[in-house]
């Protein structure tokens, strides 16, 4: 069993090439099942529309190889359940602390921890 861990991002216009690619040097080297585990929180467009096509060309293009899209990580019972227990982790330090942002207020952006939408790769 080959395992193979791979990072890309699908807002990519040379994903498509990049993915091909990778399931042509898999193959080369005896691979016929290749398993997609997309570390998504849901089952955004991605997961609905690009990862399927890419499996589908990979599986026309290469026959014998199967590629199997597993759904969203986020959907995982387990990982929910981490969510939540991050999220009640946070609220406990929060409320030990005292009411939010009365220290925090002091120390300036630093030291802030309010919510902040995230970067996106550009």
């Amino acid at each position: 069993m080959h395992r193979s861990c791979r990072w890309s991002s699908l807002s990519s216009s040379s994903c498509p090439g990049r993915q091909a690619e990778a399931a042509w040097r898999l193959a080369a080297r005896g691979v016929t099942r290749i398993q997609v585990i997309p570390l998504f929180f849901g089952p955004g467009g991605h997961l609905r529309n690009e990862l399927p096509q890419l499996a589908r060309a990979a599986m026309a293009a290469l026959p014998g190889l199967v590629v199997e899209v597993a759904p969203a990580a986020g959907e995982d019972d387990g990982v929910i359940g981490a969510l939540a227990a991050y999220a009640l982790r946070r609220v406990a330090a929060s409320a030990l602390r005292g009411a939010p942002g009365q220290r925090r207020a002091a120390q300036g952006a630093r030291g802030s921890t309010r919510l902040r939408p995230p970067r996106l790769a550009s």
